[in-house]
């Protein structure tokens, strides 16, 4: 029973509650039974490659505390959302990627791929794959990648809409007539936790969100450029620059959360704990100061190791 799934063209988001109810078969208790189960295990996915992502196999008992104690990441298994299967993707992706192994390297793009298509708010990661080519030429690797994601999803698109059987053109003009509306009209939502939608309640229409954060994606690949920010940074950014990113996008920085929750001070460990408390009570202004939080604790840290080394 999905009369708006055309909406979430061309992003199978709806495909995957498609499928859990077995192609329509299955009642709703066991859809939603599968559906979770496949949730989990997504997030099992998540914490175990987000550990390896940040080096710190060696605190495993301590993260997983932590994990349990204060991330949000269980909103999106609780309400039924799929921020969790296209995070864990993203980061099983992103550690693929640091790979010498060719094979290794295209899965981990496919993976990213997959991950941006179920949420597309996760597309400012690949900022980082073009900095890291600008900065070192010769990682032809990173502008392999930084082409070949996006045109994977582009496929992906072309063939929802041109395979018999597929989305069909019919679809993209509902998302055309429907979902573009939304997401360029004023941002009523109080719990939206971006930045962008933080500040386009006081910003004057026709000023869409878009281009809100066209221009705060701009200034933050400034800063990322300019400092040399490491992986951490572009985990917080589509965080920051998402119109419609909601506590179960958080998600996503929960290898940054791991890596912060680690041999860090008292101090940057009090203020961690306080910006998760902050995030979770679900409202726009408190929690955007959440995650300004992070955000500041992320580019105090300086540079690490590349990501997958310890």
């Amino acid at each position: 029973d999905l009369p708006n799934a055309s909406i979430s063209f061309p992003f199978p988001t709806y495909a995957i509650y498609w499928a859990c109810s077995g192609f329509g078969r299955f009642d709703r208790a066991l859809s939603g039974a599968i559906f979770t189960i496949l949730n989990l295990l997504a997030a099992w996915v998540l914490v175990r490659k987000s550990i390896r992502l940040t080096g710190m196999s060696d605190q495993v008992f301590d993260l997983y505390g932590f994990l349990i104690l204060s991330s949000p990441l269980w909103g999106g298994i609780l309400i039924g959302q799929t921020p969790v299967m296209a995070s864990a993707l993203v980061v099983a992706g992103w550690l693929h990627c640091q790979s010498k192994n060719r094979m290794a390297i295209l899965l981990g793009a496919a993976f990213i791929a997959l991950g941006l298509m179920i949420k597309p708010n996760f597309a400012p990661l690949l900022v980082a794959f073009l900095l890291r080519w600008i900065r070192y030429p010769k990682e032809i690797r990173c502008l392999f990648l930084f082409i070949f994601i996006p045109l994977i999803v582009i496929l992906y698109g072309a063939c929802v809409v041109w395979i018999p059987g597929g989305v069909g053109l019919d679809h993209f003009q509902n998302f055309r007539e429907i979902a573009l509306p939304r997401a360029l009209a004023k941002v009523e939502v109080p719990n939206n936790l971006s930045l962008v939608g933080f500040l386009h309640n006081f910003l004057p229409m026709p000023l869409a969100p878009t281009t809100t954060g066209l221009l705060l994606g701009g200034v933050l690949l400034v800063i990322g450029g300019i400092k040399r920010m490491n992986w951490r940074f572009w985990f917080i950014v589509p965080l920051l620059i998402s119109p419609i990113t909601w506590q179960p996008y958080l998600a996503l920085a929960l290898p940054v959360q791991l890596a912060l929750a680690g041999p860090t001070n008292p101090y940057e460990r009090t203020l961690l704990i306080m910006a998760a408390g902050l995030i979770a009570l679900d409202f726009s202004g408190v929690s955007t100061l959440g995650i300004l939080v992070v955000l500041w604790l992320v580019i105090r840290t300086g540079q690490v190791a590349p990501p997958g080394k310890s």
